[in-house]
């Protein structure tokens, strides 16, 4: 048993070398390739004016963007949970969609929008009898933080309504039973038992927000520069790559710092949550979440007003793919199939490409990340947290930084993958393991130990525990995490941009050279087909039951063997 577990271990490590230790030598090493030449990569790149103006801008842009998505989306999760109404859990289900989107499709829809000759400047110049644009801040940071705050408020309603679902609502019942106003309650109890968590989630979206580069490179990369943009321009356009490594070194020193403080407060916020619960979830009861018929009417226009900017974008997307024209008018002058007819054999290309590419994304993310959560929950002391940390560090790294570390490790012998496709495979995969390995160890933690000890007290083998009994109970995860690494698959930009070889696009690549030769139209139909491909897929994944079809067919060979047996013996 131990042989066998230091042989896993082993395996995990090595894989754990190839994916991200040596990508991260890789880059350490190629920081002071070009020292003589260059005198001192860290000595440039502090005395380098455009390097710092790039990190103020990325920290105000930042910042200010997780403000605006912090209030808007905590506003709106203490809304839903505290004035509930009928339909509000379908409406959170349809705002954890958003992962689905690619960021990139949100900047370019507020340019249909907000754009000079956008609907919105149209309907505003027509109602104020003027010719200029009214809204001419799309391409400036005030845009790029207006499309970040957009995109990212889902991902702060999810994380705060984890936290309020977590609290202890006899607190709550004895302080009103006590005569406490509810905003004291809130004040007082509620506010100080989710602020850990809700700051956890703020941090996240903080380190997201920092790490964008889709919506930055639709929106004006040279106008608003961030650390992200920088390195890519130093690396792939300047072709100076111990620059981007000097670069890329520091944003990770940043975001590595920021992620363990991100983790100390989930670990502080998950304590807390489990010593009022003692591990066991509790639902709050409907009288304290009930906020009146003013409190639920204010709730309901607050979602259904959050509901309207969540899917404008995507309605400004399909509308503009069929489109005959939509260039200062308010709605599109007529419609007409003719951009999706105008693709080229290089644009389905990119959608076989993503398909592909998604498939196999999942598919090993789902497999090495199930394996890493069984071998970490064997594991104790520092070795588990090590091996934990590693696993959900490249959660926080940039998306330009994993594909500039991928680049440097393996674009020359004797591991050359640079004119390959495995080279953007492998990129995408370090991308998605840390969400699949995330999923699947939160889903070990909440498994019975007792359904797969009774079975090998009954004597199932260790194999059949796995196979009969532990794997059954893991499916829906194991969809949740193929589902989730699709989508992020299918709209990933930033590592893609940085490695994809010659000859190989995906379809989001070629999305962003439409956008930027400005052929909008033929855009949006490749968008429109894209999402309607990831949502194709994600609708056969959530029906997919492998297991259930193989144990039903198993159970009709085993009659049929039966019945066989049965007929052989009579006679």
């Amino acid at each position: 048993m131990f042989k066998r577990s230091a042989i896993s271990v082993l395996v995990l490590f090595v894989l754990l070398f190839a994916m991200m230790l040596f990508p991260f030598g890789s880059l350490f090493s190629q920081m002071f390739s070009q020292a003589d030449a260059h005198h001192s990569g860290f000595t440039e790149i502090v005395q380098s004016s455009s390097w710092w103006h790039a990190v103020g801008s990325s920290l105000r842009i930042s910042l200010t963007s997780t403000f605006f998505a912090a209030v808007i989306g905590i506003g709106i999760a203490f809304a839903l949970y505290y004035a509930p109404f009928k339909g509000s859990a379908l409406l959170v289900r349809f705002m954890e969609l958003m992962v689905a989107v690619p960021s990139f499709l949100i900047a370019f829809a507020l340019i249909y929008l907000y754009g000079a000759h956008g609907s919105l400047n149209v309907f505003l110049n027509r109602l104020m009898h003027t010719d200029q644009p009214v809204l001419d801040f799309l391409y400036s940071p005030k845009g790029i933080i207006a499309a970040e705050a957009t995109y990212y408020i889902p991902f702060m309603i999810r994380p705060t309504l984890a936290v309020l679902e977590m609290l202890d609502p006899s607190l709550d019942q004895a302080a009103l039973s006590l005569g406490a106003r509810p905003a004291r309650v809130f004040r007082k109890i509620v506010a100080p038992l989710a602020l850990p968590g809700i700051s956890a989630g703020i941090i996240l979206a903080f380190l997201m927000i920092q790490n964008e580069f889709g919506i930055l490179l639709v929106l004006g990369s040279q106008k608003s520069p961030t650390m992200p943009i920088s390195i890519y321009n130093t690396a792939m356009i300047n072709l100076d790559l111990p620059g981007a490594a000097v670069q890329a070194m520091f944003m990770l020193l940043v975001v590595t710092a920021l992620y363990a403080l991100y983790r100390a407060l989930m670990q502080r916020s998950l304590k807390t949550a489990s010593l009022q619960m003692n591990g066991k979830g509790i639902a709050r009861s409907p009288s304290v979440n009930s906020a009146g018929p003013m409190g639920r009417a204010i709730a309901i226009l607050v979602t259904l007003a959050a509901l309207v900017i969540f899917v404008l974008p995507i309605v400004v997307i399909v509308l503009s793919a069929v489109s005959q024209k939509w260039t200062n008018t308010i709605l599109p002058s007529g419609y007409t199939w003719k951009w999706f007819s105008a693709l080229g054999r290089d644009d389905y290309a990119s959608l076989r490409s993503s398909l592909w590419m998604g498939l196999s994304v999942s598919l090993l993310a789902c497999i090495i990340g199930t394996a890493a959560a069984f071998i970490q929950k064997r594991l104790r002391g520092a070795l588990a947290s090590l091996i934990d940390f590693l696993l959900l560090l490249p959660n926080a790294v940039p998306s330009v930084v994993i594909g500039l570390m991928i680049l440097m490790a393996y674009h020359k012998p004797p591991v050359d993958l640079s004119g390959s496709s495995f080279i953007v495979l492998l990129a995408q995969l370090l991308l998605a393991l840390p969400f699949c390995y995330r999923i699947m160890n939160a889903a070990l933690d909440k498994l019975p130990a007792s359904f797969a000890e009774a079975a090998a007290g009954l004597g199932a083998s260790p194999l059949r525990r796995l196979t009969r009994v532990t794997l059954p109970l893991l499916f829906p995860s194991l969809r949740a995490c193929f589902a989730l690494c699709f989508a992020l698959s299918i709209g990933e930009l930033g590592a893609t941009m940085m490695v994809y070889p010659p000859g190989f696009a995906t379809a989001p690549i070629v999305i962003v050279h439409y956008v930027e030769r400005g052929y909008y139209y033929q855009g949006s139909a490749l968008a429109v087909l894209m999402l309607l491909m990831t949502l194709v897929c994600l609708c056969i994944v959530a029906v997919f039951r492998p297991l259930a079809w193989a144990s039903r067919l198993y159970r009709l060979l085993s009659v049929a063997n039966t019945r066989k047996g049965e007929i052989t013996y009579e006679n």
